[in-house]
């Protein structure tokens, strides 16, 4: 495989990784998020509860 095109190979996956972390960190931002959600509905509820 030429040089260039191998070059042109590594450029779009470490574009194409680097989108994947992002994505991965966007996951885990809503992850959290939906977590917290959760457990403030949760602690909410207790406290209407006493």
């Amino acid at each position: 495989m030429p040089r260039d095109e191998q070059e042109m190979l590594a450029k779009e996956f470490l574009k194409m990784a680097a989108e994947e972390e992002n994505i991965q960190r966007q996951l885990d931002t809503i992850s959290e998020g939906k977590k917290a959600l959760i457990e403030n509905a949760m602690a909410k509820a207790e406290q209407e509860n006493k």
